[in-house]
C-alpha cells in the first residue's frame, strides 16, 4: 500500500472517489477545497489517499494552520461538523481503514 498526496492533477480522480463515498458531502469535495484555500490562504491543503495497487482504497482531506505563531494544527474540514476519512464501503471492515484512520 502507497500513502500519496492529491494534487491538481488528480482533483478528477479525488472526486470521483469522493461520489463513490456514500457517507461523503459536499464539503468533502475538490470544488470545497478551492473555495477554502482562496479565502483563507493561510490554510494549506492536503488531500492525502492509500493506494493498493492501481485501486485507491481511502482518502483523507487535511488543512494545516497556524492559528498562533507557536501552535501548528491540522484539521479534517474546518468549520464544519463533517470530516475524517473517506474508506471504500468493503474496506471498512478490513484492518487497512483502521490503520489508515489512525496514520493520516
Amino acid at each position: 500500500m502507497d500513502i500519496l498526496e492529491f494534487d491538481e492533477g488528480r482533483s478528477g480522480e479525488w472526486d470521483e472517489f469522493v461520489k463513490s463515498c456514500p457517507y461523503a458531502t459536499p464539503f468533502d469535495s475538490w470544488a470545497w477545497r478551492r473555495a477554502l484555500s482562496t479565502k483563507f490562504p493561510g490554510m494549506r491543503p492536503i488531500y492525502l489517499g492509500v493506494e493498493s495497487g492501481d485501486e485507491l482504497l481511502g482518502a483523507m482531506p487535511l488543512f494545516i494552520f497556524r492559528p498562533l505563531p507557536f501552535f501548528k494544527s491540522a484539521l479534517s474540514l474546518p468549520w464544519n461538523l463533517f470530516g475524517g476519512p473517506l474508506l471504500k464501503g468493503e474496506v471498512v471492515q478490513d484492518e487497512t481503514a483502521i490503520g489508515f484512520a489512525l496514520r493520516a
